[in-house]
């Protein structure tokens, strides 16, 4: 076999694999993460607190997963959008808490956005309330507790942009009516779905 063909043969395979990594990597950008089960109203028993002069936004986040990034950039940009609202970025932790886990970038991030509070959840006690299972969900209620909108505010994981989630949320919060679940796109926040009470 002469030098040229081989080199075709090496060219032909390199192609080959950078075309399977390139699908691959746009399939899992465009893969939603696992619905969650938001409830309906405002849960019960909550640390959280329902605002009472405008909506509630709540983010359930994990705080090492790296698509959340572009979740939080599409928050601070419906927040310039609308100064009073006011958002709460839940961050799931450990059972077994080492602070070290929630010393990442993402968290960071989320604590020098103007309107964010930031709240840890050791063990995941108020994500599960909340119905969430994938990192970036994003859910809007009522003053009067009434869920308006559920799910991601990304158009891909990772990816920010002009989207579905992110209208339809601006649409829910303007109308005060409640929007179509949409899909979010980000990391499981557990290893196994977990449920429990709210």
């Amino acid at each position: 076999m002469s030098k040229r063909l081989l080199l075709a043969g090496l060219v032909a395979i390199w192609s080959g694999l950078i075309g399977i990594g390139a699908w691959a990597m746009m399939r899992w950008e465009s893969t939603p993460g696992e619905p969650g089960d938001a409830p309906q109203r405002w849960p019960q028993h909550t640390a959280l607190v329902l605002a009472s002069d405008h909506p509630t936004l709540v983010v359930l986040a994990h705080p090492r997963c790296v698509c959340t990034e572009a979740t939080l950039g599409e928050l601070a940009r419906l927040l310039r959008l609308s100064p009073t609202l006011r958002a709460t970025v839940v961050f799931s932790t450990p059972d077994q808490y080492d602070p070290a886990w929630s010393q990442s970038p993402i968290v960071e991030q989320a604590k020098k956005m103007a309107g964010v509070t930031v709240v840890e959840d050791p063990g995941g006690a108020e994500t599960v309330r909340f119905g969430g299972l994938t990192s970036g969900t994003t859910l809007a209620y009522s003053e009067s507790g009434q869920l308006l909108y559920s799910g991601g505010i990304t158009r891909a994981r990772g990816l920010s942009g002009d989207n579905p989630g992110f209208r339809a949320l601006v649409s829910a919060l303007g109308q005060g009516r409640p929007e179509l679940h949409l899909p979010t796109y980000g990391c499981l926040l557990f290893r196994e779905s977990t449920e429990g009470s709210r």
